[in-house]
């Protein structure tokens, strides 16, 4: 349990504080967060993270080219040469 400074009372300032340092990092979905007029709790979500961590390098590409004009390996290829083109 963190306890915070006298400058930061309420639960709006403070939702606000730790609103920034979550959304920063971008790991609100991580975390289970209870917000009380002078403190704050927060517990790490082992479930999400779990998942999170299965989808780690996984993604996803679709297109309308049919597989006889272009095998799934190819598809990648084009898809990593994006980055050259300007």
């Amino acid at each position: 349990m963190w306890y915070v400074g006298l400058d930061l009372k309420g639960k709006g300032k403070i939702g606000v504080r730790v609103g920034r340092v979550v959304n920063k990092y971008k790991v609100a979905k991580h975390f289970t967060l209870t917000i009380e007029a002078d403190r704050f709790d927060y517990r790490r979500n082992p479930e999400q993270v779990a998942a999170e961590a299965a989808l780690d390098g996984v993604y996803v590409l679709r297109t309308n080219v049919s597989k006889t004009q272009m095998a799934a390996a190819q598809t990648v290829r084009n898809y990593k040469a994006l980055c050259g083109v300007v």
